[in-house]
C-alpha cells in the first residue's frame, strides 16, 4: 500500500496515528476484511495543501510458486 499525505497545515502530525485510522476506515468500508492483510506500506508526507488530502494506492501481492 502506498500512503501520500498532503497535510491542511503545518501542525506537527504523527503519520503512524493517521496510518492507523486509514486501515480502521478501510476496514469499516469494507475494502479490507481486515487490517492484518496490509504486508507492505510505503508512506510519504507531501507538500501542504489547501484542505489536505491523502492518496492510496493498493496493490495485490502474488503468492510467489515454492520450489
Amino acid at each position: 500500500m502506498n500512503i501520500n499525505t498532503y497535510e491542511p497545515d503545518r501542525r506537527k502530525r504523527d503519520l503512524n496515528n493517521l496510518n492507523k485510522a486509514i486501515f480502521k476506515a478501510l476496514v469499516h468500508r469494507d475494502v479490507l476484511f481486515d487490517d492484518d492483510q496490509i504486508e507492505i506500506i510505503l508512506g510519504e508526507r507531501k507538500e501542504v495543501i489547501k484542505n489536505g488530502k491523502i492518496e492510496l494506492a493498493i496493490t495485490e501481492l502474488k503468492e510467489e510458486p515454492n520450489g
